[in-house]
C-alpha cells in the first residue's frame, strides 16, 4: 500500500506567468523584498536561477514591494494572500509556506518566492521532488520522521473529507517507514524520500498538475 500526501497547489505549465503578475494570482501575496541588496542585480541574478525573465521577475518583484512588510513575507500574510484566491485550507498554505522557507527562518524573501515559483511553474522532476521534501520536511532538519509523516497523512485525509482513526494512520506510517526507510534509522532522508515517490510507495499529488 502505498501513502499519499496531498499538497494542493495548481500551477500553470504553460511559459510566462500569466496572471501571476499583475492585477491578480499569486502576485497578490509577495510580500518580501528579495533579501537585500540591489534590485536590477537580484533581478539579473535570478534569470539565472530561476526559468523566468527579466520582464517577469520585474513584474513580480514590484508587487512583491507594494505588500512588503519589512522586505519580508510572513506566514500570515501568505496564508491572506492564498486565501484570496480561493485556498483556504490552513494545512496545505503551512506546507507551501514549509516549501517555500528555503533557510527556515520563518519568512520568505524575494529570493526565496521567486525560485520557489519558479520550480512549481516548470521546475523539473528533480526539483519538485526536492521541493516536496522541504515541504514535509516540517522542522527543516533534513529529514521526515515518523511524527512528520502522521502529521501530514492526518492532514492529507482530513481535507478529503475523511476522519481516519489515529492508529490506522499510524499503522499506515509503519508500513511506508518499512518500505522506504532504507538504512532503518527512523528517518526519511531527501534520497529515500525520492526513492520511495518514484516506486510509488509515497504518492505526492496535486503539488503541481500532475501526480508524481
Amino acid at each position: 500500500m502505498f501513502v499519499c500526501l496531498l499538497l494542493s497547489f495548481d500551477s500553470d505549465s504553460k511559459g510566462g506567468l500569466n496572471g501571476w503578475s499583475g492585477g491578480g494570482g499569486l502576485s497578490s501575496i509577495i510580500g518580501g523584498g528579495g533579501g537585500g541588496g540591489n534590485k536590477h542585480a537580484l533581478i539579473d541574478e535570478l534569470t539565472y536561477d530561476t526559468k523566468f525573465n527579466k520582464h517577469d521577475l520585474a513584474k513580480l518583484y514590484s508587487h512583491f514591494q507594494k505588500v512588503s512588510s519589512g522586505g519580508r513575507l510572513n506566514r500570515k500574510q501568505f496564508e491572506h494572500g492564498l486565501k484570496t484566491i480561493g485556498q483556504t485550507d490552513k494545512v496545505m498554505i503551512d506546507q507551501l509556506f514549509t516549501a517555500f522557507d528555503h533557510d527556515k527562518d520563518g519568512s520568505i524573501d524575494f529570493r526565496e518566492f521567486a525560485c520557489g515559483l519558479s520550480v512549481m511553474h516548470t521546475g523539473s522532476m528533480e526539483e519538485r521532488l526536492e521541493m516536496a521534501f522541504k515541504a514535509y520536511d516540517l522542522d527543516g532538519n533534513g529529514v521526515i520522521d515518523h511524527n512528520e509523516l502522521f502529521s501530514i497523512l492526518k492532514a492529507s485525509f482530513k481535507t478529503k473529507g475523511f476522519d481516519q482513526p489515529d492508529e490506522m494512520i499510524k499503522s499506515l506510517v509503519a508500513e511506508c517507514f518499512a518500505k522506504a526507510d532504507l538504512n532503518k534509522d527512523g528517518g526519511l532522508d531527501l534520497e529515500e524520500f525520492k526513492s520511495a515517490v518514484l516506486q510509488h510507495q509515497i504518492v505526492v499529488q496535486s503539488f503541481w498538475k500532475s501526480s508524481l
